[in-house]
């Protein structure tokens, strides 16, 4: 689950929402025209796809009047600068809105305005991490011990790289600009949160 996190935000920091329109208007047509049920769930999975992209430039536009709000500019400061605050920010949105990566997609977007830095995207995203764990634990209620004993091990695990995370945050930022240098990506805030 933690590898699909990651694959999701690779895509999200692409920035392909221009296409989620097509996406759309794909699946829609597949659920509409298809003949056998297997191209309608297909064309369901296509048009699921399309309105994340879709609401995820929704929520780009929704934040571009943070860019000149002050308080938030300072929040994203101080989350950057304290990278356990800022991973406790994350778990917490991330147990509200129940998908770390959502949580992620929201980070990147933010990181693709300009709202965001390096360093406070990547605190942020170690406590989406940890956040994702909250539904899984609530899984396991009144189900058998197997079942329990994954639940807390999926949260020890997170835990733990989250904490490692935390105490090498600087060395982890670092890290994601050398690997974008060399996938040339440049300076781009987006691809670095995603690569980290």
């Amino acid at each position: 689950s933690n590898i699909g996190t990651t694959i999701g935000a690779q895509i999200v920091a692409f920035n392909i929402s221009d296409y989620a329109p097509i996406a759309m208007f794909v699946g829609l047509l597949l659920i509409l025209l298809g003949k056998k049920e297997r191209w309608k769930q297909i064309g369901l999975i296509i048009l699921g796809i399309g309105l994340l992209f879709f609401g995820l430039d929704t929520i780009e536009n929704a934040m571009e009047p943070f860019k000149d709000y002050q308080p938030f500019l300072k929040l994203m400061e101080t989350l950057g600068n304290n990278a356990l605050l800022g991973a406790g920010v994350g778990a917490l949105f991330t147990v509200l809105v129940q998908s770390s990566s959502a949580t992620v997609a929201i980070i990147v977007t933010l990181a693709s305005q300009g709202l965001i830095s390096l360093s406070a995207g990547v605190a942020l995203m170690l406590g989406a991490e940890v956040g994702t764990c909250a539904d899984t634990l609530v899984a396991t209620f009144g189900r058998e011990r197997p079942a329990v004993r994954t639940g807390i091990f999926h949260l020890l695990f997170n835990l733990t790289t989250a904490a490692v995370g935390i105490v090498f945050a600087t060395q982890l930022a670092g890290f994601a600009q050398w690997i974008s240098q060399l996938m040339g990506a440049g300076d781009d805030v987006a691809r670095q949160i995603a690569n980290a």
